[in-house]
């Protein structure tokens, strides 16, 4: 990575902007990012493809696939639950290893890998809205949210591509009817 930051500087200097881009679980660029010696990129983004991983008072840690708690302790629980996954056995070994690893390239953090992975970057662009997750009160404000990917492949239509019962849906709202919308989800799939 410094390799190809190094002919960026070296071909363009500082008259261009370095951005670096990447995926959430590419690491590589953590050191830099967090102290180690080289050349720094003036922007950092990731793109994140998955739910974010990101620490929350305000629900489970994300692997977990359970809905916020709720109640006048839901963030107490969800605090918790966050500190026993940064104290369970395999995380905490796998960011023992992550924060070693940092060390010998001259960077330090006190966050495990997984906050890392979207804490450590300037701007993080996530796939999707934020209707469709769980709100966090304490979500940082360098998260924006991109909605889908469009498929540079597709040939678009002058219509789009609704599902067969979508005129339900439409004549329901003509009628002035409330429409309900109910998702299985891919977490619970047996419902």
């Amino acid at each position: 990575l410094q390799q190809v930051f190094e002919v960026f500087r070296r071909d363009y200097g500082h008259d261009k902007p370095l951005i670096s881009l990447f995926d959430t679980p590419v690491i590589g660029h953590h050191p830099i990012l967090l102290g180690s010696p080289g050349i720094k990129p003036d922007a950092s983004m990731v793109i994140s493809y998955h739910p974010l991983s990101m620490n929350s008072n305000d629900s489970f840690p994300f692997y977990m696939g359970k809905a916020p708690h709720s109640g006048p302790d839901a963030r107490a629980i969800h605090r918790k639950a966050n500190e026993d996954q940064q104290t369970d056995y395999k995380t905490a070994t796998l960011s023992g290893w992550y924060w070693k690893a940092l060390a010998e390239h001259g960077a330090k953090t006190d966050r495990y890998l997984m906050d890392s992975m979207h804490s450590v970057t300037d701007r993080i662009l996530a796939l999707g809205a934020p209707e469709f997750e769980f709100p966090r009160h304490d979500l940082r404000p360098t998260v924006h949210y991109l909605g889908a990917l469009k498929n540079p492949n597709k040939i678009p239509s002058k219509k789009p591509d609704l599902p067969v019962w979508w005129d339900e849906v439409v004549n329901a709202k003509q009628g002035g009817k409330k429409i309900i919308a109910v998702s299985q989800g891919t977490v619970e799939t047996d419902l």
